[in-house]
């Protein structure tokens, strides 16, 4: 990708110092895609109001990612947004007050969302691993209570430029920095494919099959981060030689993990609803049982409860470890805080 250079950084400072002041920070971001999905792009700027009906931009910035035959990269128009968004916390990362911003693709405010809150199984979903890693890493570094919510896109089509909101303003500036730089990038890359191709049909004109030395165009070369590697809180990616897999491997991998996870989690959360009743076996004191293939040894029955350790833990005398609560599974119990006690067991060990 290539990124863009933010604009009027003194004015953020002096924004900065004004937080004394309780100001809040207005966020937006936006993406664009060529037609043909091969070149993406994002825009972002940082605003304060002034007045009711006026935004005094700080600082904006924008850039663009080539999907070509060299990377495995799908690019689409919630990943270029997330883009959107990661650069303007990169950038906006020491603002300590409110800071509210809006974006009009659900998938990144919903996305923005779950980032504190990621299970495995979530992470399971996730497309763009990647940027989702670097949000995430982001939203716990920044200083400032940040808030995104969806604005509407295209008010062009609803309203009056006059009857816009705020956030309508915002967000078409947003869109209109996401499509200058994505048009940029189509220009730059169709007459460096020109150019190449020129070149090629060069190098092969020679005579006798022999290829003719002839100079390659000279190209400027900008230094940029991928997002791949960018710093990232991510959980896992899958990877072949140095590339993220995608498409239906990159799908297949994630609904086994997915399946994985649901399924140990269910097992382990509902194996009793799987027993059927069967046979009364008397339950005391030091007897062993097996629940989700782990070992457990009876250490109390009293008033209802059976309490459970470990087989490990029972072997080490005098050490305190996990204990397993079964009450509410035993049979009822004569009050007087007998070590016997009678529960319904099926296929039960030897021991019970």
């Amino acid at each position: 990708g290539s990124g863009g250079s933010p604009v009027g950084r003194g004015a953020v400072e002096e924004a900065f110092r004004e937080q004394r002041e309780n100001r809040v920070l207005l966020g937006f971001s936006d993406g664009a895609l060529s037609e043909d999905g091969r070149v993406g792009a994002y825009g972002w700027l940082v605003a304060v109001k002034t007045g009711d009906t006026e935004l005094e931009v700080l600082a904006g910035g924008g850039g663009g990612a080539n999907a070509n035959e060299k990377t495995n990269v799908l690019l689409s128009s919630t990943r270029m947004e997330n883009l959107g968004l990661a650069a303007g916390m990169s950038y906006a990362r020491d603002w300590t007050g409110r800071v509210e911003w809006r974006a009009d693709n659900l998938g990144t405010v919903k996305g923005f969302g779950k980032l504190m809150r990621m299970t495995p199984n979530d992470w399971c979903r996730v497309s763009d691993r990647d940027v989702a890693g670097y949000l995430q890493l982001m939203r716990e570094t920044v200083a400032g209570n940040w808030r995104v919510r969806h604005v509407r896109s295209h008010a062009e089509k609803r309203a009056s430029r006059a009857e816009w909101s705020l956030d309508e303003l915002g967000n078409d500036a947003a869109d209109g920095v996401a499509g200058r730089v994505r048009d940029e990038l189509v220009r730059v890359l169709r007459r460096y494919e020109m150019q190449t191709a020129k070149w090629q049909r060069q190098v092969d004109a020679r005579a006798g099959g022999e290829e003719a030395e002839v100079d390659q165009p000279d190209w400027a070369r900008v230094e940029t981060v991928p997002a791949w590697d960018l710093p990232t809180k991510r959980n896992w990616m899958l990877m072949h030689d140095k590339q993220v897999v995608v498409g239906p491997i990159g799908d297949w991998v994630r609904e086994t993990l997915q399946n994985g996870y649901s399924t140990r989690y269910l097992s382990a959360q509902t194996a009793g609803l799987y027993v059927e009743k069967g046979e009364e076996k008397e339950v005391r004191a030091g007897c062993e049982l097996e629940l989700d293939g782990e070992r457990w040894v009876v250490r109390l029955v009293e008033d209802g409860e059976v309490r459970c350790v470990t087989k490990a833990t029972a072997q080490r005398a005098g050490v305190d470890d996990e204990g397993l609560d079964l009450t509410g599974t035993a049979g009822a119990s004569d009050g007087g805080g007998s070590d016997d006690m009678r529960v319904a067991v099926r296929d039960a060990d030897e021991e019970l």
